[in-house]
């Protein structure tokens, strides 16, 4: 009796399973899902990684992208770049005309000048100055050329003025002549003396 006792005692489970109907059938059950849930691990992540590849861009891609944008943005510099030389360009060209026309100008004030100052006459030197100032201009590009003398009352040894100006016209650069105008104005004034020994007309 007691060694029976004694057995019973050091078998607690054995007999609480045993006492207890379904204990074995709950064991296999708990023991079936945790084997499905071990399972469906290694599922779960293959199945996280196919994701995660098939939404990946390939790294050929990458480069093609990368290579069309430093395509398109290399065109435009290309273009901002050239639109900037044109002007520069037509700048150039522009400026170049108002110098050429501006000497001519200067040329004509001057030859007036003289050629008034050895006239005999007042009437003469004003003949004489716009002979000398339509010569010097002929040919040019210069656009309502005017002359105007200042005899100064025509006296030996005073010195007379003249003044001329003319405009120079824009119309072959369009970008330019919306930033400068249609015409440029040109000006000049030149001085001369009247010779003291020259005969003059009663």
């Amino acid at each position: 009796m007691g060694q029976a006792g004694a057995g019973r005692r050091r078998h607690p489970g054995a007999g609480a399973s045993a006492g207890k109907p379904g204990g074995g059938r709950c064991e296999r059950h708990r023991a079936r899902i945790a084997a499905g849930a071990r399972a469906a691990l290694p599922r779960a992540a293959h199945q996280g990684a196919r994701r995660a590849h098939r939404g990946a861009v390939p790294a050929g891609g990458v480069h093609v992208v990368r290579a069309k944008q430093q395509s398109g943005q290399a065109l435009v510099e290309w273009a901002v770049s050239a639109f900037v030389l044109l002007l520069f360009a037509l700048g150039i060209l522009a400026v170049g005309q108002i110098v050429s026309q501006y000497v001519t100008l200067r040329s004509a004030a001057s030859q007036a000048a003289f050629a008034a100052a050895r006239a005999p006459s007042a009437n003469d030197a004003q003949r004489a100055a716009n002979d000398a100032a339509q010569q010097a201009v002929q040919g040019s590009q210069l656009q309502d050329f005017h002359l105007t003398l200042d005899t100064g009352g025509f006296q030996r040894g005073g010195t007379l003025t003249a003044s001329v100006q003319g405009y120079v016209g824009l119309g072959e650069f369009p970008i330019i002549s919306q930033v400068l105008g249609q015409r440029v104005r040109l000006t000049w004034q030149a001085s001369a003396l009247i010779e003291p020994y020259r005969s003059r007309v009663a």
